[in-house]
Formats: C-alpha cells, structure tokens, sequence
C-alpha cells in the first residue's frame, strides 16, 4: 500500500490526583500505583491529599486513551 508505513505507539501512563487535578506521575515506563505513591511520599505535593489505592475501586471505564502523534 503506497504512503503507508507501520509506525510503534508509545503509550504514556499518567496518573492525576482526583482532588486538585495536579499530574502525579507521567511516563512511558509502566509502575504500579504503589510505588507511584511510595515515590511520592504518600501524599499529592499539590495540594497534600492522602493518597489511596484500593484494586477494587479501580474503574476501567474512567481510564482514558489519550493520542499524541508519534515523532
């Protein structure tokens, strides 16, 4: 197919803090919420939330695909 070329996605885990909005962790390098909040101290640097993590809560549908173009 002319003009076409297989190109890798890069997906970007971010993770926000749901009080203030603030980006807590951006990377293409995968972590668990655990150690994000463990390198974070336990609390959002923002606005000082304590920071929880329940697996049960974790809602799927609130997870977004955010596209940037590739470069």
């Amino acid at each position: 197919m002319p003009g076409w070329q297989w190109r890798p996605v890069r997906l970007t885990q971010r993770v926000v803090c749901s009080k203030c909005g603030a980006v807590l962790y951006e990377s293409t390098e995968l972590k668990s919420p655990i150690e994000i909040m463990q390198g974070l101290g336990g609390g959002c640097p923002s606005c000082g939330r304590k920071l929880e993590y329940d697996s049960s809560q974790f809602d799927p549908e609130k997870v977004q695909l955010v596209t940037k173009p590739y470069r």
